[in-house]
């Protein structure tokens, strides 16, 4: 009798164990993008499982949204979840956007993702794979937190806008051979919410650009024009910032939002400029038009705001800051750069 109870509670435990619980409340505290970290966009994800399945509600950037997982294996509005020994594994296809920020495609074109949830032995991670045949791959640590308040406090302490984003190595050699043709490009970020990301491109033109170059690869931010060194800058530039949709929503159409989307990351925004070297010159707020324009080899809307700045006088290793600010108020992104 005693070694049939034994038998009992073994198998009642290995059952237990063999079903993972992902309950609790968890804040977002590390990203990487295929194997590298990228910057970290603060997100609650608070999740509720039960016999059933699990709903997880996500808090980011003033957009609350839900996602329901059933386990009876079965495809719920293109969604099959399945628990393992110890993984929530995921897979859905999609119908894509009709149209996105800055660009657009065709309605109707499926996007299949595939999601895998993981509880760390010590029960205070979660990590979250994703893999989407559009969007690549990312991964998703989650550190869990005492409550919901404590994650709202930790998430308004972390949620801190960046004027420091990395320009693209392809950027920088492009400019250190000199083909600046009439602009630079000064730097890119982004306003994520969970189904809505918007990117944000900034870059400054005008004739000065025309035939500047590099006085030497060795020393790239001394310029030459027509064999005469240039210091600074002359006359008035345009900067324009353009919005493009980013990848950071690759599996935003398994979200539903459950409220109003605010604040809103593309009409009516508007920019505080200033340069900064040696000296800042602060060009305070600055009128932004707002333009959308087809691109003649895709037929596709480019959305973009463009400003005009005075320049004259400013020296050319002075960098360009860009804060980017909702019609409301709200700081959404912030640029940086040089040439």
């Amino acid at each position: 009798m005693r070694l049939a109870l034994t038998v009992v509670l073994l198998a009642v435990c290995s059952l237990a164990q063999g079903k993972p619980d992902f309950s609790g409340v968890f804040l977002r505290t590390q990203m990487e993008a295929g194997k590298h970290p990228t910057p970290i966009v603060p997100r609650i994800l608070q999740v509720q499982q039960t016999a059933d399945g699990i709903v997880a509600t996500a808090i980011q950037n003033g957009e609350t949204a839900v996602v329901h997982y059933q386990f009876d294996n079965k495809k719920i509005d293109a969604i099959q979840a399945r628990l393992t020994a110890d993984k929530l594994v995921v897979s859905a296809t999609v119908k894509g956007k009709s149209t996105l920020v800055g660009f657009s495609t065709l309605p109707g074109i499926s996007e299949h993702i595939e999601t895998t949830w993981e509880m760390a032995h010590d029960k205070q991670q979660l990590i979250i794979r994703t893999k989407s045949d559009l969007g690549g791959s990312y991964s998703e640590t989650f550190t869990r937190e005492p409550s919901l308040d404590a994650a709202r406090a930790a998430l308004a302490k972390a949620n801190k806008i960046s004027c420091d984003n990395p320009v693209s190595e392809w950027i920088r050699k492009t400019q250190r051979a000199g083909k600046y043709a009439d602009g630079a490009f000064m730097g890119s970020a982004s306003f994520d919410q969970i189904t809505r990301c918007v990117g944000y491109e900034a870059g400054i033109f005008g004739d000065f650009f025309k035939n500047l170059k590099p006085k030497t690869k060795s020393n790239p931010r001394r310029f030459e024009k027509a064999g005469q060194l240039l210091s600074a800058y002359t006359g008035q530039l345009i900067l324009e910032v353009q919005l493009f949709q980013t990848q950071s929503c690759a599996d935003s159409a398994l979200w539903t939002s459950t409220g109003n989307l605010a604040p809103d990351p593309i009409r009516d925004l508007r920019f505080m400029v200033r340069w900064m070297g040696s000296d800042t010159w602060d060009l305070d707020e600055v009128h932004a038009d707002f333009i959308q324009e087809p691109w003649t080899k895709t037929g596709a809307v480019q959305q973009f705001y463009r400003m005009r700045i005075p320049a004259e006088g400013i020296p050319l290793t002075d960098a360009l800051e860009v804060v980017i600010f909702s019609k409301t108020g709200e700081e959404l992104a912030c640029v940086k750069g040089h040439i």
